[in-house]
């Protein structure tokens, strides 16, 4: 028997949550909630997910006490920004979203270069070393500017 399962036998009416990569988790527990995590090579996963109603972690550029997007687009798709840095409950969010995070400790240092921290306002900086988003974009020389699509 999983692990998963053992904690919901001893504690039934526990909610239990948890972040993956992994776009092939068993999401059919009712009571385990999955935040699907975005990074830099998995952007179409992120969009399957989102469609099934999982909601998807992104982190942003967004500095600490601005706003956070009110719309991100994802895959040419346009999905709601709820704010995940007011709380860590997320088995009560709106689901099919995806939950906005800001970027801290080194991630707020590398910034959007690697594909891992989004730009708020739809523009990605990278490097030539860099693969953003669904179809590994490679850039051809330093400091080239993409957008990703209107996110306003």
């Amino acid at each position: 028997m999983p692990i998963i399962d053992m904690i919901h036998l001893l504690a039934p009416l526990m909610p239990i949550y948890d972040y993956t990569k992994n776009p092939r988790r068993d999401t059919s527990r009712e009571f385990y909630t999955f935040t699907f995590s975005l990074s830099e090579n998995n952007e179409t996963d992120a969009v399957e997910q989102l469609r099934k109603g999982i909601n998807v972690a992104v982190v942003f550029d967004t500095k600490r006490g601005q706003p956070l997007p009110e719309f991100y687009t994802l895959g040419g798709i346009r999905f709601p920004v709820i704010n995940g840095d007011k709380h860590d409950v997320r088995y009560v969010d709106t689901k099919g979203v995806i939950v906005g995070l800001t970027a801290k400790g080194k991630a707020r240092v590398v910034g959007t270069e690697t594909g891992f921290v989004r730009a708020a306002n739809g523009k990605l900086r990278y490097t030539s070393t860099s693969v953003v988003g669904a179809g590994h974009v490679r850039a051809a020389k330093q400091s080239t500017f993409l957008s990703v699509g209107s996110n306003v």
